[in-house]
Formats: structure tokens, sequence, C-alpha cells
């Protein structure tokens, strides 16, 4: 026998429901805030807001967002085009990494590909080297890779060494990564990056990320324009792009190719 309801009893319902989840995430936000507040250092603050939870806990069976269009735009830098140029302004830009896998286009699970190491390896190609290894890993092995790839990237992306121990300092805390516990810990990061990395020192320290920013801005310009020429729908997060799983290969191919192009080196993946 099937038991009827009439829409104004239905919409009862839902809103019920949707009252009940209401009051379930502001007290699950109210907690964590309340919490947060006590933590003594920004360490214990960082780890606390960037838990992962099971949305159970709050409530949620699943969530599932559904976009029928997104818009990006490029953004250049100091009123000159041969600046910046990166593309921002979609929503899947600011998933955490971790939950990109879960995105899906037009209901088929999705594939991201990103270029390794994608400034550092650039700088070496623009010295002519063919650099295969991993920058960052190199430095102080699988435990200090993170930690030197924040290095690597705020001492290119600033002017002068103050300026670069102040951001990495900043970056490492915002990322919950703690420095080494040492004597001056950020002027020895600076100096073992800088030493293991001689070819491309004379980088450090001269803001050369905007210029690179540009150049791989119109590598993944083109990047774009070919899948959209096949009919391939691309989303880009500034050094990789995600696709249908089923295209992969073809993106993976278009990627060498674009890159090739500027760089007149194959990239790493």
């Amino acid at each position: 026998m099937t038991q009827m309801i009439s829409p104004e009893r239905f919409m009862n319902k839902v809103l019920q429901q949707s009252a009940r989840f209401d009051i379930l995430l502001l007290r699950y936000l109210t907690d964590l805030c309340m919490t947060s507040t006590y933590t003594k250092t920004i360490l214990e603050t960082h780890d606390m807001l960037t838990g992962q939870f099971t949305l159970n806990d709050i409530g949620i069976e699943r969530l599932c967002f559904s976009l029928n269009c997104e818009h990006i735009h490029r953004v250049f830098n100091r009123k000159s085009f041969k600046k910046g140029g990166r593309a921002y302004g979609a929503l899947h830009q600011n998933l955490p990494k971790h939950m990109r896998p879960h995105i899906y286009i037009d209901g088929e699970k999705t594939a991201e590909v990103d270029y390794s190491a994608h400034h550092i390896r650039m700088l070496y190609h623009k010295e002519g080297i063919d650099y295969k290894e991993d920058p960052y890993l190199v430095c102080g092995g699988k435990d200090l890779r993170e930690t030197f790839k924040i290095v690597a990237l705020m001492s290119i992306n600033t002017k002068g060494k103050r300026s670069a121990y102040k951001t990495i300092e900043k970056q490492l805390n915002a990322n919950g990564i703690s420095p080494p516990k040492i004597k001056e810990p950020y002027v020895w990061l600076v100096k073992t990056f800088r030493e293991t990395h001689k070819p491309i020192s004379k980088h450090l320290f001269s803001d050369v990320g905007v210029d690179l920013m540009n150049m791989d801005s119109e590598i993944m310009n083109n990047i774009l324009m070919r899948l959209m020429d096949k009919g391939i729908l691309g989303l880009s997060v500034h050094d990789s792009v995600i696709v249908a799983e089923r295209y992969a290969d073809v993106l993976r191919e278009i990627m060498v190719a674009e890159y090739e192009k500027v760089m007149k080196f194959k990239p790493m993946f």
C-alpha cells in the first residue's frame, strides 16, 4: 500500500530536516571556533582547523554540488601583460587537493595531470639544463620535502633575503609545518636550497616568480584552447588540468607539446 503525503506536509518535513541540519552545523562550527580559541600555538590551531572529519559527524549523509558553468579570468600584475597572467575565479581552484579527485565532469570520473616542480624546473630549463630530479626532495629528504618546496617558491617570489625569511616563516606556519629545531632555521633552509641548486641560485630573491607565471599562464592558455578545439573540457588549477578520465592521455600529450614549445625541454609529471 502506498502512503500518500500532501505537498504542504512534504515541505514541512523538508523544512524540519533543514532546520535540524542548520542547528547541527551551527553547533559544530561554534564548538570548532571555541576550541581553536583556546589552543596554545599557531600549529595547534592549524591542526584543528585543517583536520578532516566525516560528514556524518555533523549530520550530513552526502553532499553534492552541481555546476552548470564556471568562469575564469586572467590576472596580470604590475600594469603589464608580461607579469603574471594566471587564470583565477573558478570554484574548483579553491578545493583542497585531496577533494579534487571527487570532481565529476558530465557524470564521468576525472583525472588531474600536473607539472612536477613547475617553476623550479622552468628555471633550470631557462639555463639550458634538463633537470630530472625532484628539486625539493634532494635538499633534505622526504621529511623536509614540503618544507623545501615552500623555501624554494618563496625565495623566487621575493626580493632580498630578509623578505624571503619572513615569507617562509609565514607560509610554514600557515601550512602547519614546524621549522627545523636549529639555530637560525630559515637562514639554514635558504642556504641549503641555494647550495643544492647552484645552477639557478642567481634567480633567488630576484622576484622572478611573476615572470615565470606569465610564461606558464601562456602555456596553460594554449593547453585549454587545444582541449576546447577537441571538444574536451579542461579545468585548470594553475599548473595542473582536470579532465574526464578517458582524456588523460590526450591531455598529457598536449601538456608536453605546449611546454616544449616554450621551454625547449620536456616537462616532468
